[in-house]
């Protein structure tokens, strides 16, 4: 009977954290998301500078 109680507690705690974790997971995916553009963007004007000069 301990058993259970214990495994839904803990249970209940795990469902708490994800509720909060999951808006922080959110904001860090956008970030990494437009790091991500912004570096290909970048990659691309740097490509585009280096063929300019060539010819």
């Amino acid at each position: 009977m301990l058993t259970l109680v214990l495994l839904f507690f803990f249970f209940v705690l795990l469902s708490i954290f994800v509720q909060f974790l999951r808006p922080v997971m959110t904001r860090f995916t956008i970030a990494f998301r437009e790091i991500s553009t912004y570096k290909d963007v970048l990659r691309s004007q740097v490509q585009q500078s280096c063929y300019g000069d060539r010819f």
